[in-house]
C-alpha cells in the first residue's frame, strides 16, 4: 500500500481502490487540492482490511469491482454501526445497468454512482461534495460523542451523588439516635447526682454539674440542627403557589414571644404568590425576623419586609435596625456553625441562615446580605417569578 503526504489531524482519509495507477494519481492529486488525504489500497482484500480504520471516503472503480469484493465490502462496512455511513463513490462503465454496481447500491446506504466517461470537473465536483457531506457527519459525530461523554460523566456524578445522600442519611440516623442517647445519659445522670448528693457539693461542684448540662443540651442542640438540615427539602414539593404574604403571617406568628418581649416593631409590604414550598418559605422568613430581633441595639427592634418585581424574578427583603456586621462576613455568615458573636451574648447553633440558603436554593433562587456594624442589616433573597406574572 502506498499514502501521500503525511495528513493533518482533521484531514479526511480516503481508500482508493483503481484498476489503473493513472487514475490513482489522477485522484490522489484532485484529495490533496481539497487538503485530503489518499490511501492507495493495492487490492480488494487491502482495502476491507483498510476499511476497518475508519475512512472518511471511499472510491472504487468497476476495473476492481467482483461480487466477491461486493459482499466482502458491505459485510466489513455493515458489521460495525460508526462505518455504515462511509460515503462510497463507485465509477462504473456501465452504469446504470451495471449488475455489480447495482448491487453494490442496493445493498449499501451511502453509495454515489458515477458514469464513466467521467469528466474531470464532474468527478471534482462529486468528490467535493462527499467530502463536505462526511465532514459534517464526522463533526456530528464528535458533537454526539461529546454528548455521549457528558451523560456518562453526568451519570457517574450522579451515582455519586446518590451514594453520598444515602451515607448522608445513615448519618442522619445515626446522629438521630446513637449520637443522642449518650448525651441523653449524661445529662440525666448528672442531674440525678446532683440532687441525690447536692449536700455533699460545694458552690464550685454545684456549677460545674450546671457547665456539664449546659454542655451536653448545645451538643444536644447542634445534633438535632445539623439533623434538620441534612433532611432540609428532602422529597419537599416546591411546586405549588405560596402566598408569601401569608407565609410571613405564620413566621412572625411563631416568634411573637420574642417580638414582645423585644417590642418589635414589624412592616409588612405587599408580597407576591410565588411557586415553592410554603414550610421551607416559612422557615426562611421565621429565621431571618429571628434574627432580626435577636441581634438588635438597646433600641427597640424595627423589621422591614418587602419584595420588586425585577424581570423574571422576585426581589425580596428583611431589612432591621440591629447591630449589622462586617462586610466581609457576607458570606460567611451563611456557613453552617459560623458565629459572628460569642455564645454567651447570642443563644443558637449558628445553622439558621444556612437552612434558609438550602432553602432558597432548592427553589431555584439565591441569597445575599449587605450590612455595617451598627447600621443594621438587609438580607435579599430572589426567587424565580411565575411563568404568567
Amino acid at each position: 500500500m502506498k499514502t501521500n503526504a503525511e495528513a493533518a489531524p482533521n484531514t479526511i482519509r480516503v481508500l482508493i481502490c483503481v484498476g489503473s495507477s493513472a487514475d490513482a494519481h489522477v485522484i490522489g492529486d484532485i484529495l490533496a487540492g481539497f487538503n485530503a488525504e489518499g490511501i492507495y489500497c493495492d487490492g480488494p482484500e487491502d482495502l476491507c482490511v483498510r476499511v476497518l480504520e475508519g475512512p472518511g471516503a471511499i472510491i472504487v472503480t468497476d476495473e476492481v469491482l467482483t461480487e466477491q469484493l461486493v459482499a466482502d465490502l458491505v459485510d466489513t462496512i455493515q458489521a460495525p454501526p460508526e462505518l455504515a455511513n462511509i460515503p462510497v463513490m463507485l465509477v462504473a462503465a456501465e452504469a446504470p445497468d451495471s449488475r455489480l454496481a447495482i448491487a453494490t447500491m442496493e445493498r449499501l446506504e451511502n453509495v454515489l454512482l458515477l458514469s464513466r466517461p467521467v469528466h474531470l470537473r464532474t468527478f471534482e465536483s462529486a468528490l467535493r461534495m462527499v467530502l463536505k457531506a462526511r465532514a459534517r457527519q464526522l463533526q456530528l459525530h464528535d458533537v454526539l460523542e461529546e454528548q455521549r461523554q457528558s451523560v456518562d460523566h453526568l451519570k457517574r456524578l450522579t451515582d455519586d451523588l446518590t451514594r453520598s445522600n444515602e451515607d448522608l442519611e445513615r448519618f442522619s440516623y445515626f446522629a438521630s439516635h446513637d449520637l443522642q442517647e449518650p448525651l441523653r445519659q449524661i445529662s440525666g445522670f448528672v442531674q440525678l447526682l446532683e440532687k441525690r448528693h447536692k449536700d455533699n457539693f460545694d458552690q464550685e461542684a454545684r456549677e460545674y454539674f450546671d457547665y456539664i448540662i449546659e454542655a451536653s443540651q448545645r451538643m444536644s442542640l447542634l445534633i438535632r440542627d445539623l439533623l434538620h438540615f441534612s433532611r432540609l427539602g428532602k422529597g419537599a414539593d416546591i411546586s405549588g403557589e405560596v402566598d408569601l404574604g401569608h407565609m410571613v403571617d405564620i413566621a412572625v406568628r411563631n416568634v411573637q414571644r420574642h417580638v414582645e418581649k423585644s417590642g418589635a416593631s414589624i412592616h409588612i409590604g405587599k408580597l407576591p404568590t410565588v411557586r415553592g414550598n410554603s414550610t421551607l418559605l416559612v422557615q426562611v422568613f421565621q429565621n431571618l425576623v429571628g434574627n432580626a430581633i435577636k441581634f438588635k441595639k438597646e433600641e427597640p427592634p424595627i423589621v422591614d419586609i418587602g419584595a420588586k418585581k425585577q424581570d423574571s424574578e422576585w426581589l425580596l427583603w428583611v431589612q432591621d435596625n440591629g447591630i449589622g456586621f462586617e462586610p466581609e462576613n457576607a458570606q460567611r455568615i451563611f456557613q453552617v456553625f459560623q458565629r459572628l458573636h460569642e455564645r454567651s451574648r447570642y443563644s443558637g447553633s449558628g445553622i439558621g441562615l444556612a437552612i434558609c440558603k438550602r432553602a432558597i436554593e432548592l427553589h431555584g433562587g439565591r441569597i445575599w446580605a449587605e450590612s455595617e456594624p451598627g447600621k443594621g442589616a438587609t438580607f435579599y433573597f430572589a426567587l424565580p417569578a411565575r411563568e404568567q406574572e
